[in-house]
């Protein structure tokens, strides 16, 4: 998919360029994530321990917070379906980055405006949340790929649409990576 190797590329290289930036050891990176998990083990091992890059993650699997424990055996993970909010254990928790991948098309349009707030009140000052999914910037775009896709198309999936969505959430910004996938940075609110 070369949708979402572009979007691992760009992730990557955003939470890598502020954590580079960052003098002080207490950069966290939280990632809530579904389908597309396997890429962020990468990040824990690109840190020593005395990096000061604490890694917390929240899935709605257990067998998928098992084998990353196992991959990532420092981060802090949590078992949750997103649709109910955030653990209550990360009440309070502030991160630099979170970055949120093919899991917010499962969500409403009011779940998702609800979500991204949600997640937004949990960023240090000058933090982001990155958020990758299958995205397009119009309606019409999206209209054309359900076309293109037929009967492969998923009738299930509330995919992200920029032009309704974006207004709703002030600052956000959207990288086109392809026909049916974006990145979205929301910068913390300051």
């Amino acid at each position: 998919m070369t949708g979402l190797s572009a979007f691992r590329r760009r992730v990557t290289a955003i939470p890598l360029r502020g954590i580079e930036r960052s003098s002080t050891p207490s950069t966290s990176v939280s990632g809530p994530e579904r389908e597309s998990r396997f890429w962020i083990w990468d990040l824990e091992r690109q840190f020593s321990p005395n990096d000061g890059i604490a890694i917390t993650g929240v899935d709605f699997s257990r067998e998928m917070i098992a084998i990353a424990q196992e991959k990532m055996p420092r981060a802090r993970l949590f078992q949750q379906d997103l649709t109910q909010g955030l653990p209550s254990e990360l009440a309070g928790e502030r991160f630099d980055f979170i970055v949120c991948t093919y899991a917010i098309h499962h969500l409403t349009q009011e779940q998702k405006v609800a979500f991204l707030s949600l997640l937004r009140s949990h960023l240090n000052p000058g933090g982001e949340i990155l958020l990758g999914d299958v995205a397009f910037e119009t309606e019409a775009e999206q209209a054309a790929c359900r076309k293109a896709c037929g009967e492969q198309w998923d009738e299930d999936e509330l995919y992200l649409v920029m032009e309704t969505l974006a207004p709703r959430v002030p600052g956000m910004k959207f990288q086109k990576l392809s026909s049916c996938a974006g990145v979205c940075v929301i910068p913390a609110q300051g």
